[in-house]
C-alpha cells in the first residue's frame, strides 16, 4: 500500500446538501484524516500541519455552514490532534489550546454555541491528557539548573524571589515525581546555605513535607531527603543572629536608660536551638509513626544529621546524643509495644552508634569516654538502689553491651583503660532477671576479658563463686524467686570465659550438675541439668585434643539423656510441666551435640556418626510429638522473658536439623534419612504447620488484610525463612550505614543472640558478632538427600500447592518462598558435594519436570527474591541435566520474553539467562551464545527499568563466563553502551514517571561500569590493536567518572582503567622492566606459577562441565596475587581452565582430576615429588634432591615452611631440563619466597650474646619528622650491608622485598654465618636420630631496624603503642594478611611501590592496628592460599620421613 503525500482538503459543497448528509461526510473525512496522519512522511506533515490545524478548529468552532460537532466529531478531532502532535511538530500546540479556551471563554454566545464549547473543552483534555504533564527529566534537569545557579549567583537573588523559590521547593517536597524531590532538596540545600538561615517554624514545614513522602520514596530519593534534613537541622547548631521579642527590648531598654540614659538595642547571636530541641524534631516524629518504612527514613535523617554534625560535635556532645536516642527512641513507650519493635528500633540505634559514630566519628580517646559514659550512666545503674534513681530499660541494657562488646574489640589492647569502670556492672548484669540481658552480658564479658586477659583469672574465680553460692541456694525452698534466673546468667557467664586451663574444672562441675539433678525434684533438676548442658556446650568449642580425651564420657551422655520413644506413653497424657522440662533438656542435649560437630569435625568418625546420628532420630522423634501438642497463643504485644515451650521445640528442631547437616548421611541408616527431611519439609512448607498466633492467623488468612510478606512487624512473618539469598541488588554505590538501615526494610526477622544462648560460643575471631534469627522462623531444609530427592521435590510442591493455602494468603506466599530457596540450597549442596551422584538425580527426567516449571513460575513471580533464588536455581540445575535440557530452557526463556509482557517477568527470565550460562560454562554452553547476548541486548534496550537492570546485569555475568569465547560480540556489545549512555529512558530520571520512580532501585550505569570491565578482561592484550575500541573505553568510563550518575567508586572499569594498556606504554614499561636491577618475573606468571607451584595441568579432555565458574579472570588473578590490567593472558585458546581450576579452590574444594596433578584420579599423582626425598621436622620440609641435580658449590641443605613451596622446589627439579639447588635457590630468591639454607652436624659452643636492646619510647604526641626517617634509612641500610643481612634475604615477604634493595642474590649461597656456632642466634632443628641442623634467623632487634619501629606512649600508665615503617613479620605472616600469597606478587609490589612513594613524601608510620587494615583482602584469597596448603599438607603426608 502507498505511503499518502498530503491530506484531503473539505469538500464544503458536501456540507450544503442536508445536515444527516453534512455529518456522515465530516465523519468519514476526519476518520480518513486520522488514518493518513498515521501513515503520511513526518515531512509531509509537517508541511501540512499548519493547515490541518486550522481546519480542525474549524470544525470544533462550528462556523455557518458546518454540522455542531457532536461526541463522534469532537472525539475524532481530538484524536487528529494527539496523533498529529505525537509525530509533528509541538511548537504550535500552545496556540491551538489558546484558541480552544477562546472558545470556552467567549461567555456572550448564545446557547447553540454550547457544543462548540463542549467540543473545544473535550479537545482540550485530550491534550493535555497526554502533553500536558511535563516529563519528569525536564523538571529534574531544570530543578538542577537552579541549583548549580544558586551555587555560584545566590547573591543576585531577590530577597522575595527567594521567598517564592523556597516556598515552590517545599510543595515539590510531595510531588508524585521521586526524581524532582531529590532535585527539590538538593535546591533547598543551597538557598538556605549561611548566611541564610531557617527559622523554627520553616524546619517543622521542611520535616513535614519529607516525612509525607517517606512511605512511597525509594533509597535515593531517601537519602535526598535525609541530606536535607540532616543540613537543615544541622544549620540549626550554628551561631546566628537572632532579633530578640519585643518584650525583652522593653525590658533591656529601661534598664540600660537608667544606667546611661539612652542605649541602642542589639540581636543576639547564639544557635536557633540547643542540641537536645534540635534532637527532638525527628525522636518526635519516630514515635508517632508505626510504619516500618518511614522509621526507616526518620533514622536516614538522623544518619545524615550526625555526618553534618561532623566528628567534632559529636565525640563533644556524646552523651547528650546517646542519652537521647537511650530515653526518646529505645525507651519510649511507643518502641516497646511487641518484641519485634524493641529489636527493630535496637537495631537502628546500633547502626547508628556502632557503624556510624563508633567506627567512623570517635576517635581512640573518644571511644575510651563513651564507654566509661555507658558503663557509668546506665550499666552501673542496675540494680537501682539508691532511691529516687530510676532502673534501666532492659531493651537499653542489651543495646549497650552490644555497643560495649563492640567498642571493646575495636579499641584491642587500649580497652584495659576502661576495665574498673566495666568489670563490676559486668558481673552484676550476670543476674538480670532478663534473659536477653543476661545473654548479651556474657557475650561482652567474653569480649572484654579476650581484649584484657590479665583479668581473666579474677573473673573466673569471681563468677564460679556466685555460681556455687546460687547452686547452693537453689536447694532452699525459702531462697528469693530468681535465684535460678541467677544462677543460669552466672553459668552463662561462666561458659563464656572458659578456656582451656579450666576446663577440667568445668568438666567436674558440669557432671557433679547431672548427677545431682537425677536426684532433685523438676524445678530443681531442671536448672541444674541447663547450667551443666551449657558448660559442656562451651567445652565443645576448646580444641579437639581436650574433648578427644572425653568423647567416650560425651557419646554415653547423649545416648542417656535421649532415649528412644516409646508407644507406651504418650505425650498427650504427660503433664505440661514435665514435657517442658524434657524440651529444655533435650535442646540444650542437642546443644552440645551441634557445638561438637561444629568444632571438632576431626573426631568425627564413622562409628561416632552413627552413634550421634541414631539419639538425633530420638530427639527428632520427640520435637515431632512435642509439635502435635496444643498450645497457648504466644502474647506479641509483650516482651518475652525467655525462650517459651513453643520456641523451645522450634529450637530444639533447628538444632536436631543443624547436626545433620554437619553430619551428613553417610553414618546414617537408611531407614532413617527420610525422617529429618519429611520433618522440615512439614515445619516450613505444610499448610498445618506452625503459622504463629491464631489472631496473626486470622489477620494473614485475610487476603484483604494481607499486603506484604516483607512488611509483617510480628516477628514471623508467616514462617519464612531467615535465610537470605545472596545477590546483586541496586545498591551499588550505597554507604555502609545507609545499606544497613534500609535493609531493614526487607528484613521482617530480626536476629539477636538471645534467640540461641549456645551462639554466645561462636569464635570471636569472626567479623560480626553472632546474631540468630528467632527459632520459629529459623528452620529450613538445612540438608538434602540426592538420592531420595525426587520423593521429597514431590511432597514439596504438592505443599507449595495445597487448596488449603488459598485460606492463608500470607502463609502461601512464605510456603513458596520457603521452597524456591529450600531447593536452590539443595542444588547448591549438590554441586559442592560432588557432581558424579548429583548428575544423576537431579539431571533425571523426573526432576527436571518437576522442578523446571515451579522455578519457571518463580522468576516470572516479580519479586527481588524470587527472580535471585529462581534464576540461580534454574542456572545450577541446568549445569547437572542434560545437554537437551539446557537447550530447552533457553527455547522456553525466549518464548516466554517473546509472549510475556509482564516487566517483571522479562526481568527474572534475563536474570535467568546469566545464570545458566555462568553455572553451566563457557563450553558447554557456547553454542547457545549468541541466542543468550541477542536476547539479553534486546532487552537492555527496553526502558522499564527492571527489564534493563536485569539484562545488563545478566549480560555482565554472561561475559565473565564466556571469557575469550565472547570476544566476536565486542563490538556489538561496545555499540550498545555506547547507546544505553545515550538513552534518556536508561538515565535515573528519565522515562515515564512511573518508570523514573522505579529507576532509583535499578541504576544502570554502575551495571555498565561492570561490563566494560568484563570486556576489557575478555579483550587482554588485544585491547591494542584497536585504537578504536580502546578509546572507545576509555571515553565511556570517562563519561561515568565526570557524569552526575550514581557510580560506585569501588567499581574496577572506573578505578583501574588507567591499567589499559597502550602500544607506547607497553613498550616504556618493557624497557623500565629491563632496565631495573631486580627483576620480577610476572610477565609469564599466568602458566609458569599454576604449573609449577600449584599443579596446574589443563588436560585434552576437559569439557568444562565438571565443575562451576564462579569468578572471572580478575578474581582469578586476585588468587595468585596478580593484577588482571597487566597480566597477559596465557598463550591458550580459552582461560576457562584456568578458572575452573582456581575456582574451586577459592571455594574451599579442589579442582577437577583433570586440571590437577594431585588430584588422585590425575596420571601426574605419584611423579609429583620425583626423585626428591622429603624430611619433616617439626614446622620445616628438607629436601634431599636427586644426585643429578646436586650441586657441590653447596654444603647445606635447602629447605622451606609450607608444603607448597617444597613442592614447588621438586616440581622444578623434577620438570625442567638442567635445573639444580642453585637454580632452585635462585629462583626462591627472585620470587621473594622464604627458604632455609641448613648446616648439618654441628656442635654449638654454649656462649650466650645478649643481643637485645633497651628501646627508645617516644613520649606522647611525638611527631616524627624527615631527620628521623633519614636515620631510619642509614640505620637499616648498615645492617643490610653487613653480613648479617642475608638473613634478611631468607626470609622473604616485605622484608626480603626491603634486602633486595641492598643486597645481591649470590650472598645467600655462602650458607650460615658463625652467628649460631659462635652466639647461639638462629634456628635449630633435630631429627629422630639426634641429627642437627641450623640456620641463621633474625632477631628481634634487627628485625626492628628492618622494619623502623618506634614505641610510643599512649598517655595510660605504663602502655605503649608499635608503630612502622614497615610491617613487621609477625604482621605480615598473620592469617588476617590477605596480601601473603607466600611469594612476591604484582599486588605487593604495588603495595611496596605505594608505600614507598607516601614515606618519600614523608608519611608517619603506622600502628599495628593500620597494618592490618591496609593488608586486608578479599576472603577469596585467603581461602584460595589456605585450601590449597591444607591439601598439599595431606599429600605430603604419604612422602615425609622424619630422619635425614
Amino acid at each position: 500500500m502507498s505511503t499518502p503525500r498530503t491530506f484531503d482538503e473539505i469538500d464544503e459543497t458536501e456540507l450544503l446538501v442536508s445536515t444527516d448528509n453534512a455529518q456522515a461526510y465530516l465523519f468519514q473525512w476526519l476518520s480518513s484524516t486520522e488514518k493518513k496522519i498515521s501513515e503520511i512522511d513526518i515531512a509531509n506533515l509537517k508541511a501540512a500541519q499548519q493547515t490541518l490545524e486550522k481546519t480542525l478548529l474549524k470544525i470544533i468552532s462550528h462556523p455557518e455552514g458546518y454540522p455542531l460537532p457532536g461526541r463522534a466529531i469532537r472525539e475524532l478531532v481530538g484524536r487528529c490532534l494527539v496523533s498529529m502532535y505525537s509525530r509533528g511538530e509541538t511548537k504550535s500546540m500552545f496556540n491551538v489550546v489558546q484558541s480552544c479556551m477562546r472558545i470556552v471563554g467567549d461567555f456572550k454566545s448564545l446557547s447553540e454555541r454550547d457544543a462548540s464549547k463542549i467540543a473545544a473543552f473535550s479537545c482540550i483534555g485530550d491534550i493535555m491528557a497526554s502533553f500536558g504533564s511535563q516529563s519528569p527529566l525536564l523538571r529534574y534537569q531544570a530543578l538542577i539548573t537552579l541549583h548549580k545557579s544558586l551555587t555560584t549567583a545566590k547573591r543576585a537573588i531577590p530577597d522575595s524571589l527567594a521567598k517564592d523559590t523556597q516556598k515552590q521547593m517545599k510543595s515539590l517536597l510531595m510531588d508524585k515525581s521521586l526524581p524532582v524531590q531529590r532535585g527539590a532538596c538538593e535546591v533547598l540545600i543551597n538557598l538556605y546555605k549561611p548566611p541564610t538561615f531557617p527559622a523554627l517554624p520553616e524546619i517543622d514545614s521542611l520535616i513535614s513535607n519529607s516525612l509525607c513522602s517517606l512511605e512511597q520514596a525509594d533509597q535515593l530519593t531517601r537519602s535526598a531527603h535525609a541530606n536535607l534534613i540532616g543540613y537543615i537541622l544541622a544549620s540549626t547548631q550554628i551561631e546566628c543572629v537572632i532579633p530578640i521579642s519585643e518584650s525583652s527590648s522593653g525590658k533591656r531598654k529601661r534598664g540600660e536608660e537608667g544606667e546611661e540614659g539612652t542605649a541602642q538595642v542589639q540581636d543576639v547571636t547564639k544557635p536557633l536551638c540547643t542540641p537536645q530541641e534540635m534532637l527532638l524534631h525527628l525522636s518526635n516524629l519516630y514515635n508517632r509513626t508505626l510504619m516500618t518504612k518511614v522509621r526507616v527514613g526518620i533514622f536516614n535523617f538522623y544518619a545524615a544529621l550526625f555526618t553534618h554534625l561532623g566528628p567534632s560535635f559529636i565525640e563533644l556532645n556524646y552523651a547528650l546524643i546517646l542519652s537521647h536516642l537511650l530515653n526518646e527512641i529505645v525507651n519510649s513507650p511507643r518502641s516497646l509495644t511487641s518484641t519485634y519493635d524493641i529489636l527493630l528500633t535496637c537495631t537502628f540505634v546500633s547502626i547508628l552508634l556502632r557503624k556510624l559514630i563508633g567506627e567512623r566519628m570517635l576517635s581512640e580517646q573518644g571511644q575510651i569516654s563513651a564507654i566509661k559514659e555507658m558503663a557509668n550512666s546506665y550499666l552501673g545503674r542496675w540494680p537501682a538502689l539508691m532511691p529516687g534513681r530510676g532502673g534501666v530499660h532492659k531493651g537499653v541494657l542489651v543495646l549497650l553491651l552490644g555497643e560495649v562488646g563492640a567498642l571493646v574489640k575495636r579499641l584491642g589492647d587500649a580497652s584495659s583503660v576502661v576495665q574498673e569502670n566495666l568489670t563490676d556492672p559486668l558481673i552484676t548484669l550476670l543476674s538480670h532477671p532478663s534473659h536477653s540481658v543476661r545473654i548479651h552480658t556474657a557475650y561482652a564479658l567474653r569480649q572484654f576479658c579476650n581484649n584484657t586477659p590479665t583479668l581473666l583469672p579474677r573473673l573466673i574465680l569471681t563468677i564460679q563463686e556466685k555460681l556455687h553460692r546460687d547452686l547452693s541456694a537453689i536447694l532452699n525452698p525459702s531462697s528469693p524467686t530468681d535465684i535460678s534466673r541467677r544462677a543460669l546468667g552466672h553459668a552463662y557467664g561462666l561458659a563464656s570465659l572458659v578456656s582451656y586451663d579450666i576446663s577440667a574444672t568445668v568438666l567436674d562441675l558440669a557432671s557433679t550438675l547431672l548427677k545431682k539433678a537425677a536426684e532433685s525434684d523438676m524445678r530443681v533438676a531442671s536448672v541444674q541439668s541447663e547450667i551443666a548442658l551449657v558448660l559442656l556446650s562451651s567445652l565443645m568449642s576448646l580444641v579437639p585434643n581436650f574433648v578427644r580425651g572425653h568423647l567416650t564420657q560425651f557419646l554415653v551422655l547423649w545416648r542417656n539423656a535421649l532415649p528412644k520413644m516409646t508407644e507406651e506413653r504418650e505425650l498427650t497424657s504427660v503433664p505440661r510441666a514435665e514435657v517442658e522440662f524434657l524440651l529444655l533438656l533435650r535442646g540444650y542435649v542437642v546443644g552440645s551435640m551441634l557445638a561438637f560437630l561444629k568444632w571438632n569435625k576431626g573426631l568425627v568418625s564413622l562409628d561416632v556418626e552413627r552413634r550421634v546420628a541414631s539419639v538425633l532420630s530420638n530427639a527428632l522423634s520427640f520435637a515431632d510429638a512435642v509439635v502435635s501438642l496444643p498450645a497457648e497463643d504466644p502474647d506479641l504485644s509483650q516482651p518475652k522473658k525467655g525462650l517459651g515451650m513453643k520456641e523451645q521445640e522450634a529450637l530444639l528442631h533447628k538444632r536436631v536439623f543443624l547436626c545433620f547437616l554437619l553430619l551428613g548421611f553417610a553414618g546414617v541408616e537408611e531407614s532413617a534419612q527420610g525422617a529429618p527431611l519429611k520433618s522440615c519439609i512439614g515445619l516450613f512448607a505444610s499448610p498445618d504447620g506452625y503459622t504463629g498466633s491464631s489472631v496473626q492467623a486470622a489477620i494473614t488468612s485475610s487476603s484483604e488484610a494481607f499486603k506484604d510478606l516483607w512488611a509483617s512487624a510480628d516477628g514471623y512473618a508467616c514462617g519464612i525463612t531467615s535465610i537470605c539469598v545472596e545477590g546483586e541488588g541496586g545498591g551499588e554505590g550505597r554507604d555502609e550505614v545507609v545499606g544497613a538501615i534500609d535493609s531493614l526494610l526487607r528484613k521482617p526477622i530480626i536476629p539477636s543472640i538471645e534467640h540461641d544462648p549456645l551462639s554466645l560460643f561462636t569464635p570471636l575471631e569472626e567479623s560480626a558478632p553472632p546474631a540468630p534469627p528467632p527459632p520459629n522462623t529459623a528452620v529450613l531444609l538445612p540438608l538434602q538427600d540426592v538420592s531420595s530427592t525426587v520423593k521429597f521435590v514431590t511432597l514439596l510442591l504438592e505443599n507449595v500447592h495445597s487448596p488449603k493455602l488459598e485460606k492463608n494468603t500470607g502463609r502461601k506466599a512464605a510456603v513458596f518462598v520457603n521452597a524456591v530457596v529450600a531447593l536452590l540450597l539443595a542444588l547448591r549442596n549438590a554441586m559442592e558435594d560432588g557432581m558424579g551422584n548429583a548428575r544423576e538425580v537431579f539431571g533425571s527426567v523426573g526432576v527436571r519436570v518437576l522442578l523446571g516449571p515451579f522455578l519457571k513460575d518463580a522468576i516470572v513471580d516479580g519479586d527481588v527474591v524470587f527472580c535471585l533464588a529462581g534464576s540461580e536455581a534454574i542456572g545450577r540445575l541446568a549445569s547437572l541435566s542434560s545437554t537437551n535440557f539446557l537447550t530447552g530452557q533457553i527455547k522456553d526463556l525466549v518464548d516466554t520474553v517473546m509472549n510475556n509482557w509482564d516487566p517483571y517477568g522479562c526481568a527474572g527470565c534475563a536474570l535467568a539467562f546469566g545464570s545458566i550460562y555462568m553455572h553451566v560454562g563457557g563450553l558447554a554452553a557456547g553454542p547457545l551464545l549468541k541466542t543468550t547476548v541477542n536476547v539479553l541486548m534486546s532487552l537492555s534496550n527496553d526502558p522499564h527499568p527492571a527489564v534493563h537492570f536485569s539484562a545488563l546485569r545478566a549480560l555482565s555475568r554472561v561475559i565473565s563466563a564466556a571469557g575469550l569465547n565472547y570476544a566476536p560480540f565486542i563490538p556489538s556489545t561496545l555499540g550498545m553502551l555506547l547507546k544505553v549512555s545515550l538513552l534518556e529512558s536508561h538515565k535515573m530520571e528519565g522515562g515515564t514517571l512511573d518508570n523514573s520512580n522505579a529507576s532509583g532501585d535499578c541504576p544502570v550505569y554502575p551495571i555498565v561500569c561492570q561490563i566494560i570491565d568484563a570486556l576489557i578482561t575478555v579483550l587482554g592484550p588485544d585491547i591494542q590493536e584497536s585504537a578504536r575500541t580502546r578509546t572507545l573505553i576509555l571515553n565511556l568510563v570517562n563519561l561515568f567518572k565526570q557524569g552526575d550518575q550514581l557510580v560506585p567508586k569501588d567499581t574496577v572499569a572506573t578505578t583501574d582503567v588507567e591499567h589499559v594498556p597502550s602500544p607506547t606504554q607497553i613498550e616504556a614499561d618493557h624497557s623500565e622492566r629491563h632496565a631495573d636491577e631486580y627483576e620480577y618475573k610476572w610477565n609469564y606468571v599466568s602458566l609458569y606459577t599454576l604449573k609449577y607451584m600449584y599443579g596446574f595441568t589443563p588436560g585434552n579432555t576437559f569439557d568444562g562441565g565438571y565443575g562451576f565458574i564462579d569468578y572471572n579472570w580478575e578474581h582469578c588473578m586476585k588468587a595468585l596475587g596478580y593484577i588482571a590490567r597487566v597480566t597477559q593472558a596465557p598463550h591458550i585458546h580459552d582461560i576457562t581452565p584456568i578458572i575452573h581450576f582456581i575456582g574451586p579452590f577459592s571455594h574451599g574444594d579442589i579442582p577437577h582430576r583433570e586440571l590437577w596433578d594431585l588430584h588422585h584420579k590425575n596420571h601426574l599423582y605419584r611423579h609429583v615429588v620425583g626423585d626428591c626425598r622429603i624430611v619433616k621436622l617439626r614446622d620445616v620440609y628438607l629436601v634431599v634432591p636427586p644426585s643429578s641435580s646436586k650441586d657441590d658449590r653447596f654444603t647445606w641443605t635447602f629447605g622451606a615452611k609450607t608444603a607448597r613451596d617444597i613442592l614447588y622446589a621438586c616440581r622444578l627439579l623434577d620438570h625442567m631440563d638442567n635445573m639444580s639447588m642453585y637454580g632452585v635457590t635462585q629462583e626462591f630468591l627472585a620470587r621473594g619466597i622464604p627458604f632455609h639454607t641448613f648446616s648439618v652436624s654441628c656442635t654449638p659452643t654454649c656462649v650466650h650474646l645478649n643481643t637485645k636492646t633497651v628501646p627508645v619510647i617516644l613520649p606522647l604526641g611525638y611527631t616524627l619528622s624527615l631527620n628521623d626517617y633519614t636515620s631510619y634509612l642509614k640505620k637499616h641500610a648498615a645492617f643490610l650491608s653487613s653480613p648479617r643481612g642475608r638473613t634478611a634475604l631468607l626470609m622473604g615477604g616485605i622484608i626480603g622485598r626491603i634486602a633486595h634493595e641492598h643486597l645481591s642474590l649470590d650472598g645467600v649461597l655462602q650458607g650460615p654465618l658463625s652467628a649460631f656456632t659462635n652466639h647461639r642466634i638462629g634456628v635449630r632443628y633435630v631429627d629422630q636420630s639426634g641429627l642437627e641442623f641450623y640456620d641463621d634467623a633474625l632477631t628481634e632487634d634487627e628485625t626492628e631496624i628492618v622494619c623502623g619501629v618506634y614505641r610510643c606512649f599512649t598517655g595510660h600508665g605504663k602502655q605503649f603503642s608499635v608503630h612502622s615503617w614497615w610491617p613487621l613479620p609477625t604482621q605480615w605472616k598473620s592469617r588476617e594478611n590477605g596480601m601473603n600469597w607466600g611469594y612476591w606478587t604484582p599486588w605487593n609490589e604495588h603495595l611496596y611501590k605505594n608505600r614507598l612513594g607516601a614515606l618519600e613524601k614523608f608519611s608517619q608510620p603506622l600502628s599495628a592496628q593500620e597494618w592490618r587494615s591496609r593488608l586486608k583482602s578479599g576472603s577469596y584469597t585467603r581461602t584460595f592460599v589456605q585450601t590449597v596448603e591444607s591439601e598439599l599438607v595431606k599429600y605430603l603426608e604419604n612422602y615425609i620421613d622424619d630422619k635425614f
